[in-house]
């Protein structure tokens, strides 16, 4: 017996919903049984438009055309966070599993309201880290690794003192309770640690402290948050005869990219860096 799709309305095609929301919810459409029903946007030509390309039958002319659709079984919102609160408001009377995209609401203030108004049967959420990206990238570094990524991994903090100089002692002392606690793994320079404002000596003087305590009985996670491609470059060459495990390297931040920008940003040195 074949169960029936869950008929899904998503609003909003914008470059979010196009670039991930929608790839994704097509994927599992051929794994399980879901169903994109209709789409719809503020704006008809880009609904059209984006149905075309996501081979999206419905198009919804408005939102009351959407809340009307006794056919559909829950809502996937992926508008402008400024329009997110109005139109989950007018979702709620069809009492349906209602996903969002952050935030819901613009203050903490409308958070809370939204929240204590929904009463649906149940929260729906997707996570990125299943995304078939996520894991074909997981599954090539558990192949090509002696030491794979597994089990827990603390991001360590960076204890600082007064003066603001890191406490190599709390560090070590921090690193040897996890270690005794049998964590398999330790991440270090991540944004909890604070990563981004640590000089590329101290990211070494830290790694060299939790390595000291590992005695290789945990893999290593190293992370370089600069925020352009040459600062990555410059402090990977630097902390390179380290030898972490794991070097963990983010996308550019802060100003605004394109995704041919991104690409660029792991094509060029970075890509011969980290072979």
């Amino acid at each position: 017996m074949t169960a029936e799709p869950l008929n899904l309305a998503v609003l909003g095609t914008g470059e979010w919903a196009r670039t991930y929301h929608l790839p994704a919810l097509k994927y599992l459409e051929s794994r399980v049984p879901l169903r994109i029903a209709g789409i719809w946007n503020r704006t008809t030509e880009k609904a059209v438009e984006t149905a075309q390309l996501f081979a999206v039958e419905k198009v919804y002319r408005s939102l009351e055309e959407v809340i009307d659709d006794e056919r559909r079984y829950c809502f996937c919102v992926l508008v402008n966070p400024r329009a997110i609160p109005e139109i989950i408001e007018k979702l709620l009377r069809r009492n349906l599993p209602i996903f969002t995209e952050k935030s819901p609401g613009r203050t903490y203030r409308e958070a809370l309201r939204l929240a204590d108004s929904v009463k649906v049967p149940n929260v729906v959420a997707f996570n990125r880290r299943y995304m078939p990206t996520n894991q074909q990238f997981k599954a090539l570094v558990m192949k090509d690794k002696g030491k794979h990524l597994h089990g827990v991994i603390p991001a360590i903090i960076t204890p600082m003192d007064g003066q603001g100089n890191i406490d190599y002692g709390a560090l070590e002392k921090q690193a040897s309770y996890l270690s005794a606690a049998g964590v398999q793994g330790f991440f270090i320079g991540g944004t909890t640690a604070e990563g981004a404002y640590l000089s590329s000596e101290e990211l070494r003087s830290s790694f060299e402290v939790v390595c000291k305590v590992s005695q290789g009985e945990q893999f290593l996670c190293l992370a370089s948050l600069r925020s352009s491609t040459d600062a990555v470059c410059e402090e990977v060459e630097a902390l390179s005869d380290l030898e972490p495990d794991f070097l963990v390297v983010i996308a550019p931040y802060y100003l605004s990219f394109r995704q041919s920008d991104i690409l660029e940003h792991w094509s060029t040195r970075l890509k011969e860096l980290i072979k």
